[in-house]
């Protein structure tokens, strides 16, 4: 990457507790796609499992409203993670007034209209 930055190689337990939830054509390394299907509990448990990999430094989440996963529901979700992660969060939330309100999860005075 430009600024220096790498994707983090995952361990062998996160990969095989990413293999016990996700469907078996993910792709099996990072970035972690949960794929267009997943629901709440796919994406938190993703999350999770990064959190913990010591080989994991931070999360980058780019969402784009598709699947089972309602924007609104899975910000509170990150929001809550967020919280009491020891580890940085960067999120990307795409889709434009579909997530406007999702957002405030994030950044209480977000303002679509900026």
């Amino acid at each position: 990457m430009e600024l220096g930055g790498k994707l983090s190689a995952l361990s062998e337990k996160s990969l095989s507790e990413m293999n016990s939830f996700l469907p078996p054509y993910w792709s099996k390394s990072n970035p972690i796609d949960v794929l267009g299907d997943a629901d709440i509990d796919r994406f938190t448990k993703s999350i999770n499992v990064c959190l913990e990999d010591k080989e994991v430094n931070g999360i980058l989440i780019i969402y784009t409203p598709q699947g089972k996963a309602e924007p609104g529901e899975l910000s509170r979700k990150i929001a809550q993670i967020g919280i009491r992660a020891s580890k940085p969060i960067i999120i990307v939330w795409m889709g434009g007034r579909k997530v406007d309100e999702a957002k405030k999860d994030f950044h209480p005075e977000w303002d679509s209209h900026l």
